[in-house]
C-alpha cells in the first residue's frame, strides 16, 4: 500500500534519523544513539520522551547486553506496581531466552509483595520498588551474593518519586544501588533540575567510593530529552476528492464544491461523544 492511498503524504512527521546501526534492528535516531552509547559504556542516563516515542526499547537493549555478557550478571527492572510488573515479566518471557549450563537458572524472575519466582537464580529480575530495597538492605548470604552481580537498573515511570508516601523509596534506592541505572519517565515537567539532583547524590556517592576506594564505576548520568511522538494521539480522517453526480452535474451532498482536493481533516476528541 502505498502512503499517498492512505494519506501518509499529508502528515507532518518530525524524524531526523541517523543511518542504520548494527546494534538496532531499526534506524534510530541520534538521541537513541546516545542511548545505545551510554549502556554500551556502562553509564547512567535519565531519559524524558513522550509516551510511543520510542524510548523503551533501551531497557531490553540493556536486558540482552546483560544476557550477552555472563550467566551470572543482573539486571533489575522496577516498575511502580504489580501491574505493570506481571506486564514487563510477559514481555521479557516472549522476547528473551537463553540455555544455560545450570539447570536451576532462568531469564526472568519476579517479586512482588505477595508473589516471588526465581528471585536469586534470574538474570533479568522484575520487581517494585519497596521489594527492591528490602533485597539491597538484606543481611542474608544469598542476597549480599546476588548483589555483587547486579550490573543495571531500570527505573520505569522514574516520576513516581515525586509520590507523597512511595517517593521516599525511589530515592533511597538510587542511593543504594552500586551499579549504572535507567531512569525513564513521559511526564517529568523539570527534568533539568531532577537531572541536577541525581547528578549531585552520584557525585557523593563516587566521592565515598573514592575514599573507601572501592569506585569501580562510570557516575556520570545522561539527560536525554526528547519532545516529538512517533504516534500521534491526535486522531485524522481521510476525505476523498469531491464526486460530481454525472447526470445531474452537481457535486455530492457530502463533497462541497469549494474542496477540489482530497485532504486530511483533523478529528475533535469531542466529536466522537457528540450527537
Amino acid at each position: 500500500v502505498s502512503t499517498q492511498s492512505t494519506g501518509g503524504h499529508l502528515m507532518p512527521r518530525q524524524i531526523n534519523q541517523t543511518d542504520r546501526d548494527p546494534r538496532v534492528a531499526f534506524p534510530p535516531d541520534p538521541w537513541q544513539v546516545r542511548l545505545l552509547d551510554a549502556v554500551d559504556n556502562n553509564q547512567s542516563a535519565l531519559i524524558v520522551a513522550p509516551t510511543s516515542s520510542g524510548k523503551t526499547f533501551i531497557s531490553y537493549y540493556c536486558i540482552e547486553q546483560i544476557l550477552r555478557e555472563s550467566d551470572d550478571a543482573v539486571v533489575v527492572y522496577v516498575a511502580p506496581s504489580k501491574a505493570l510488573v506481571n506486564q514487563v515479566s510477559a514481555e521479557v518471557y516472549a522476547r528473551f531466552s537463553k540455555n544455560y549450563n545450570k539447570s536451576y537458572k532462568s531469564v526472568f524472575g519476579e517479586l512482588t509483595k505477595e508473589y516471588g519466582f526465581k528471585v536469586f537464580k534470574s538474570q533479568v529480575l522484575i520487581t517494585v520498588p519497596q521489594c527492591l530495597e528490602e533485597l539491597l538492605l538484606s543481611t542474608d548470604p544469598k542476597a549480599r551474593a546476588w548483589k555483587q552481580n547486579l550490573k543495571y537498573v531500570i527505573f520505569d515511570e522514574v516520576h513516581n518519586i515525586g509520590e507523597k508516601e512511595e517517593g521516599a523509596v525511589w530515592e533511597r534506592i538510587l542511593l543504594l544501588i552500586e551499579c549504572p541505572f535507567l531512569a525513564l519517565s513521559a511526564t517529568i515537567g523539570n527534568f533539568n533540575d531532577f537531572h541536577s539532583w541525581i547528578s549531585k547524590t552520584q557525585e557523593l556517592l563516587e566521592t565515598q567510593k573514592r575514599r573507601l576506594r572501592t569506585n569501580r564505576r562510570s557516575y556520570l548520568v545522561h539527560l536525554i530529552h526528547y519532545s516529538f511522538r512517533f504516534a500521534d494521539l491526535r486522531k485524522h480522517i481521510y476525505v476523498p476528492k469531491p464526486v460530481v453526480d454525472k447526470e445531474l452535474r452537481i457535486p455530492s451532498v457530502n463533497a462541497p464544491e469549494n474542496r477540489p482536493l482530497a485532504t486530511i481533516e483533523t478529528v475533535h476528541p469531542l466529536s466522537s461523544i457528540s450527537s
